[in-house]
């Protein structure tokens, strides 16, 4: 009995050390480009500088705070996340819902909403950049129709610009995600309540929002990461 043991444990601890060998290589790729650099970089934040060692203590983050180039670029943000995520999460969900239904040309549109990931952000933002420019294609058509055009890149407009090219850009993600998490739900919950005579809205905020409650929440997380 007591040999067995032995013989059991022994084998436990070399498939642990055989499973370490293996996390090894990965371990060692997160020490050295996340975990060592990242330390380094919160040390090098209470120096005075990356060519000084002296120790300045919080001195570097009331300079950031006290910025007013800071406090504009974190209200920015902070505005870009509480309108664009709502708005990119609202807007794939239902593109994925009509997906779902498999209406006519589903497999032309989802190749259409999926294609914006392909492309390079460099390029897009180029492109954008030749549609909204002073003397772009939207400010030719606006002209066209006898409308003043707009200054889309170093206005207040340029916050509508950069929204819409967000959602165009990321909502395929989006899209895809949603679209597994309503093939996740059994299709003899919506039989059921055709039967009960539920109509669509009923369906939606008593069967489908409620069972992918876990997706809608990893959804908004990639979103917010996304987003930054």
């Amino acid at each position: 009995m007591n040999k067995s043991i032995k013989i059991s444990g022994r084998l436990r601890r070399k498939e642990s050390f055989v499973g370490f060998l293996f996390c090894l290589p990965a371990i060692i790729g997160l020490l050295a480009f996340f975990v060592i650099p990242f330390g380094v970089c919160i040390y090098m934040s209470f120096t005075e500088n990356i060519n000084s060692s002296q120790f300045v203590g919080v001195k570097n983050y009331i300079d950031v705070l006290g910025s007013a180039a800071f406090r504009l670029a974190a209200w920015n943000t902070l505005k870009f996340n509480l309108v664009a995520v709502p708005l990119i999460m609202v807007i794939s969900l239902a593109i994925a819902l009509l997906l779902f239904r498999k209406l006519k040309g589903y497999n032309f549109f989802r190749t259409v909403f999926i294609f914006p990931l392909v492309l390079p952000v460099a390029s897009v933002v180029l492109f954008f950049q030749i549609i909204f420019s002073d003397s772009g294609l939207i400010n030719n058509i606006l002209g066209f129709f006898n409308i003043v055009p707009a200054d889309w890149i170093n206005s207040s407009n340029s916050f509508v610009m950069l929204v819409v090219l967000y959602i165009w850009k990321n909502s395929g993600y989006n899209i895809i995600l949603f679209f597994s998490a309503l093939n996740s739900i059994p299709k003899e919950y919506y039989e059921v309540s055709n039967i009960d005579g539920a109509g669509k809205p009923t369906q939606l905020f008593k069967i489908t929002l409620p069972l992918i409650i876990p997706y809608l929440f990893f959804i908004f997380v990639i979103s917010v990461i996304t987003n930054f």
